[in-house]
């Protein structure tokens, strides 16, 4: 059987993103200390999947492990916009998100317990993302107009 036109466009696999060193030094040091989130990378696309794409990834969060677990990579920005999604499981609750997550955007935290899009604008400081509790299963799903995921680390600029 020949290959289908569209055929590579189905992706059903996850190809973590490339993270600096220091990012992932910081993901070693915070599950060596019990501190983690059980979960399921599901799926991500960008330009080393798929030529000419945008960059998603899904993530399926299940259990936290220890006192919590924060986004290792700390505050960041990137150079596009971004939209973060938080979403529950519950059928009989579609909207309820199962968890608390602290999340920060430039120096205004937010306490997120219900499904929510969150869309950060190009060069908008934001984390840390802290999982405060899972108490049942919900997705993590990232998604920028940028072609491979990339952040900008260190100090915020000062304004």
């Amino acid at each position: 059987m020949s290959k289908r036109k569209y055929e590579d466009n189905f992706i059903t696999e996850f190809k973590l993103p490339p993270h600096p060193l220091e990012v992932i030094k910081k993901m070693e040091e915070t599950r060596k200390a019990g501190n983690y989130i059980v979960s399921e990378e599901l799926f991500s696309l960008g330009e080393d999947v798929f030529d000419g794409s945008f960059y998603t990834t899904c993530v399926l969060l299940k259990e936290l492990k220890g006192t919590g677990a924060g986004d290792t990579t700390g505050s960041h920005s990137h150079d596009f916009d971004e939209v973060l999604i938080f979403t529950g499981t519950k059928t009989d609750d579609p909207r309820d998100l199962g968890g608390e997550v602290e999340f920060w955007i430039e120096d205004e935290q937010y306490i997120i317990t219900k499904g929510c899009l969150v869309f950060i604008p190009k060069g908008t400081w934001h984390c840390p993302i802290i999982f405060r509790k899972i108490n049942h299963p919900f997705y993590f799903i990232t998604t920028g107009n940028g072609n491979m995921y990339s952040m900008n680390l260190g100090e915020k600029p000062h304004r």
